[in-house]
């Protein structure tokens, strides 16, 4: 076994001290003298796994989207795909939602960067083929409008992107409930096709 092999096993614990200093002071104290701290470990050690801070902030954000993902609703063989993509968007509009220190820190972190760093870049390109990859089975399914996809991800994406803006600069509580909703709706109409959508029962 590699000595970089065997190294790998510290990843999980570089990425809990990510989460444990983002919850106590925020994405601006996350260094990799930070980070090396909390893990009893030298910085150079942390520089071996990552090529810089903003490459081990993406690694990180990917393995704590991961983590969610692994809890959005899925296909199986027998159930209706309407019903279960209706609950996969809600899933998946939910996290933007989400007031947890990862999310908002991951929100701050795309704010903030250079939109033409080369980690960026792949960090974005890999959230939409992410997204991408999700729909893949309600397409296959046959319940996705074809022809309005590309409008469709366009509007998720601006959809979502307006909730991390509510969540980081305030909004209130039953404004960002009623944008959401609407937005949750419109998002379901466009991606399915007319004769699937079912609009909400009136309360």
């Amino acid at each position: 076994m590699t000595e970089r092999s065997k190294g790998t096993d510290r990843i999980p614990q570089i990425f809990e001290a990510i989460t444990c200093i983002l919850e106590e002071d925020g994405l601006s104290a996350v260094t990799f003298n930070s980070v090396a701290a909390r893990c009893y470990m030298h910085k150079t050690a942390i520089a071996y796994y990552f090529q810089g801070k903003e490459d081990m902030l993406i690694q990180y954000f990917k393995f704590m989207q991961t983590q969610q993902d692994s809890r959005i609703p899925h296909l199986f063989p027998g159930c209706d795909p309407v019903e279960v993509f209706s609950a996969f968007l809600d899933n998946r509009l939910h996290m933007a939602l989400l007031d947890l220190p990862w999310i908002r820190a991951k929100y701050q972190f795309l704010l903030t960067s250079n939109p033409d760093d080369e980690f960026l870049l792949q960090f974005t390109v890999n959230i939409s083929s992410t997204q991408y990859d999700q729909i893949k089975p309600f397409i296959s399914a046959g319940i996705i409008a074809e022809e309005r996809l590309e409008e469709s991800m366009a509007l998720w994406f601006a959809f979502a992107s307006s909730l991390r803006f509510q969540l980081l600069f305030g909004s209130y509580p039953s404004y960002r409930e009623f944008v959401f909703q609407q937005g949750k709706e419109q998002l379901k109409r466009s991606f399915l096709k007319d004769e699937l959508y079912r609009a909400p029962m009136e309360p």
